[in-house]
């Protein structure tokens, strides 16, 4: 293969990896949280329950001391908050380390004149590479499949 063509093999590689990982990030980034309508007759058991009790901020914010101290609950939901967060960071950070080893290997295989060794490394990472691809592909799904699993 000629330079030039391993060079735009390389750049075509490296802008669809930035461009999947970017899709990995987004689909996680969405907003999960959904506005009941309590007058609603198909509501389930889980939204019935939501409607008929008030959440623990909205009681400490009611109750005398909440009221008057202006006291209120920290924010944050660890299922919809910090999860999608903790899994975007690690897929970002995974997801640059795989586009640097690919432009590393990349690197390699265009400008080793002809070293073997240097080849085999190459070729290494790249294999390494897609493993790693596909094992970060198969995670996201089973954790995305559990996610929205509806046990109703």
């Amino acid at each position: 293969m000629s330079r030039k063509l391993k060079t735009h093999l390389l750049i075509g590689l490296a802008q669809g990896l930035t461009a999947w990982t970017s899709m990995m990030s987004y689909a996680f980034a969405q907003n999960t949280t959904e506005n009941i309508n309590c007058d609603d007759p198909n509501l389930t058991n889980d939204q019935k329950l939501t409607c008929l009790f008030p959440s623990e901020q909205e009681l400490i914010e009611g109750s005398p001391q909440g009221s008057s101290t202006g006291t209120s609950l920290p924010h944050g939901d660890l299922t919809g908050d910090f999860l999608p967060f903790f899994i975007n960071t690690a897929l970002s950070i995974a997801g640059t380390l795989i586009f640097t080893a690919l432009l590393f290997a990349g690197y390699l295989l265009v400008f080793v004149n002809d070293n073997e060794e240097k080849i085999e490394q190459a070729k290494k990472i790249l294999t390494y590479c897609v493993i790693g691809t596909v094992v970060m592909a198969t995670s996201y799904a089973v954790i995305y499949g559990i996610a929205n699993l509806d046990l109703d």
